[in-house]
């Protein structure tokens, strides 16, 4: 997960900021396809970690993700439609 996070946050911050959609739409895509994989198989019986040690961070980290991936949707949303009103 950690290169995922690397990888995501070079995309945010060399693609997100130029307004390119493409790189948004990875930067989200991939980490949630990678803990859409992971997170399941701590819950089925195969770790013995206390969940809030183990995956409290995670649990953390993933609503920070969120709220700057909705940040950068709205920064990306308002680029375009400024974007559109300048070339009318």
């Amino acid at each position: 997960m950690d290169l995922t996070a690397i990888a995501a946050g070079g995309l945010a911050w060399y693609g997100v900021r130029d307004g390119l959609w493409w790189a948004w739409i990875i930067a989200v895509v991939v980490p949630v396809m990678g803990l859409a994989v992971a997170l399941p198989m701590h819950y089925m019986g195969h770790f013995n970690y206390d969940w809030v040690s183990h995956l409290g961070a995670i649990y953390l980290g993933t609503i920070i993700y969120v709220v700057g991936a909705v940040v950068a949707l709205v920064g990306l949303t308002q680029g375009a439609s400024a974007a559109a009103q300048a070339r009318r």
